[in-house]
């Protein structure tokens, strides 16, 4: 008698044992075929790509993004940047060239100071009262820079042209002054007489007349060495060569010194 199938019986001895629902599945028998859904088969969908793999490709596609970013950052901004410097340095030049402006005005300012202070003195000390110093005076202004000799011209321009005559011509050259006579008219004074002429030359054309300065003593030799006793006179000539006579009385303390003489010494235009 056959005996029904029972789902629940006991599986035949050296039958196969079904899987458990939770358990691992066994591996198939050498040379068979897996059964459908393992690996992939048609009875389920394959995997796509790994975690790991997307996040590289979401890296690399990044990276990509960025690197195309950079150039239109870096030109959007640097060119800004550039005019903005170049701004900057044109104000920094500008200001440097105001600064360098104002320095020159202030050093122009001080040598000016400077030249007119110079001028200042030189037109006190040229005068017709230091006419021993005159040449030496005049000497000086030609050796002045410019600023000092526009600022001399500007305090004193008659002086300048006293100055340049002497500068042309040495007294010395143009001045003669004759003794025509010397006495011994007492123990204590001698009397002179003689004549100064200022030669013709165009240094002194500006002038028609000017002041003599000489000085007349009494010696104990022709050959010079100093005098005993001295003193000093002027006389006004005229400076087209001619002639004009002079006398002076010397105080002297040696009558016996036997010798007089007079010596030039600078002149000065009259009434100046």
């Amino acid at each position: 008698m056959t005996t029904p199938d029972n789902p629940f019986s006991p599986p035949l001895a050296g039958a196969p044992t079904p899987p458990s629902s939770g358990g691992p599945r066994p591996a198939p028998a050498p040379g068979t075929m897996p059964p459908p859904g393992a690996q992939g088969g048609p009875g389920r969908p394959a995997r796509g790509p790994s975690r790991t793999a997307m996040r590289v490709l979401l890296g690399v596609g990044a990276g990509l993004a960025v690197l195309c970013l950079i150039p239109t950052v870096l030109f959007g901004i640097r060119l800004p940047s550039a005019a903005s410097q170049t701004a900057e340095l044109t104000a920094q030049v500008e200001t440097i060239n105001e600064e360098i402006a104002d320095l020159d005005s202030q050093r122009t300012e001080y040598l000016d100071k400077i030249a007119a202070a110079q001028a200042d003195s030189w037109c006190h000390d040229f005068t017709r009262e230091g006419v021993d110093d005159a040449a030496a005076q005049a000497a000086r202004l030609s050796f002045a820079d410019d600023a000092v000799l526009s600022a001399v011209e500007s305090a004193c321009p008659d002086k300048v042209a006293i100055a340049t005559a002497y500068n042309s011509v040495r007294p010395s050259s143009f001045l003669t002054v004759t003794i025509s006579s010397c006495s011994f008219t007492s123990p204590t004074n001698a009397h002179f007489e003689g004549t100064v002429t200022a030669e013709r030359t165009q240094a002194l054309s500006a002038f028609p007349s000017i002041d003599v300065f000489f000085e007349l003593g009494s010696s104990s030799t022709s050959f010079g060495g100093g005098y005993i006793d001295s003193m000093r006179s002027s006389v006004t000539v005229p400076t087209d060569g001619t002639a004009t006579t002079w006398t002076a009385d010397l105080p002297v303390t040696d009558s016996t010194a036997g010798y007089c003489g007079a010596d030039a010494i600078g002149w000065w235009p009259t009434g100046q």
